[in-house]
């Protein structure tokens, strides 16, 4: 086995500078259509698979040697004894050979490549098979303590410049994940834009001028059109109606202000049963959002908020009171399978909780909705509020945010 000089075949950070730009480049050709069905987080995460670097990574803790101490011939003519033998050329003299074999995870090109932190000094050793091997040779007799300080000190430069090619891979892919999404959000706004489909499709949804204040909960509200924008379905391109991103982080922060009358005013709230609350959510809903001709939100069915496109919701809010995981899973499910039929639909579940352990139970609901065989990720809060980002039955192109708004209950007794 000879060895190599290991970090010396090129440049790290001209590697991953043209990886990243083939990342970029490769956004650019997506298809429209898949651009538009997918969404933007899968698209993310497979191009990040695909482009990111595999840092190195030692198991010193699994090292061994395949070889034990072997019986070798070297040159000595270029070692530590050469001006004992200079002019003779090349002099092989019998010695004593020990490998150490290092596991590692991570690229084994990487190897070859020169991180920017580094010295003139590179260590030598074989790559292998998912093994790194250094060796010790040396002159007869073998001795235990020399072997072992020599190929210590090996180890200690290894791991040196291995985790300097991995300080600088990490770094590369913590730079890659937000330019993917940065490109990929821009390529579709731009298919969008070339289909002219938020033109064709403009939904407005105004919040009222005259809000009754009997109702006007909101202590700090963004009075904001709110439009309902179009969303590419996953097969042929058919724009679909979703309300924004502002618009439900405005109909969230008005559920969750609700919530928060209901803390203050126990006495009136606490004896209240669940379809008494559901109408006043409907109530408060309908003062800050309706239109001055008619209802926005309604209730159809089994539905108990929602608003209404054509022939599908674009928002459901589904009120739950909490009776334990499995009625509140049930919940969750029967909100998948009965009312969401639009990609991209925004929803909420209206917790109610009736109960002192409220953040126990909050972090339950959380729980639960994250082990649902159709949650995808968690995305970012909304107006205070988790979201959690569900799929269709059978399609995961197609979403759904659900947002997880908690109301406590406390009883009479809890506040006099």
């Amino acid at each position: 086995m000879s060895l190599i000089t290991l970090f010396n075949k090129g440049d790290l950070s001209i590697v991953l500078r043209a990886n990243e730009q083939k990342a970029l480049e490769a956004v650019k050709d997506i298809s429209p259509n898949t651009v538009l069905t997918t969404p933007e987080a899968d698209l993310v995460d497979q191009l990040y698979e695909k482009y990111k670097a595999e840092p190195l990574q030692l198991h010193l803790e699994e090292k061994f040697s395949p070889t034990g101490v072997a019986a070798t011939k070297f040159d000595v003519s270029r070692g530590p004894f050469r001006d004992l033998y200079e002019g003779f050329g090349p002099t092989h003299v019998d010695g004593t050979r020990y490998e150490l074999a290092v596991p590692f995870e991570g690229e084994e090109m990487l190897f070859a490549l020169r991180p920017n932190q580094y010295t003139h000094n590179p260590p030598h050793a074989d790559v292998r098979r998912g093994e790194v091997v250094i060796v010790y040779e040396g002159m007869n007799p073998p001795n235990a303590e020399i072997i072992k300080t020599q190929l210590e000190n090996q180890l200690t430069e290894l791991t040196r410049w291995v985790d300097w090619s991995a300080a600088e891979c990490r770094a590369y892919n913590d730079r890659l994940r937000p330019a993917l999404v940065e490109a990929i959000g821009k390529q579709h706004k731009k298919v969008l834009a070339a289909r002219e489909v938020e033109a064709a499709l403009d939904y407005p949804v105004r919040r009222r001028g005259d809000p009754d204040p009997t109702f006007d909960i909101v202590v700090q509200r963004r009075r904001r059109e709110i439009a309902i924008v179009s969303r590419a379905p996953t097969k042929a391109f058919v724009p679909e109606p979703a309300i924004s991103a502002e618009a439900f982080a405005d109909i969230v922060a008005v559920i969750r202000s609700m919530g928060l009358a209901t803390e203050r005013f126990p006495d009136t709230f606490g004896k209240m049963p669940e379809p008494v609350l559901r109408e006043i959510l409907l109530v408060v809903l309908n003062n800050q959002f309706g239109p001055s001709g008619g209802e926005l939100f309604s209730r159809r069915g089994k539905t108990d908020v929602a608003i209404w496109h054509e022939t599908g919701a674009v928002f459901i809010g589904e009120c739950k009171i909490w009776k334990g995981e499995k009625r509140f899973t049930d919940g969750i499910q029967q909100l998948l399978d009965l009312y969401l039929v639009w990609r991209d639909t925004k929803a909420a579940v209206v917790l109610f909780i009736r109960d002192q352990n409220v953040s126990e139970i909050q972090t339950k609901a959380g729980q639960a909705v994250r082990e649902h065989p159709r949650f995808k990720r968690q995305a970012p809060d909304v107006s205070g509020c988790p979201v959690f980002i569900l799929h269709h039955e059978g399609d995961t192109s197609r979403e759904i945010d659900v947002a997880l708004v908690v109301v406590a209950i406390p009883t009479a007794s809890e506040t006099s």
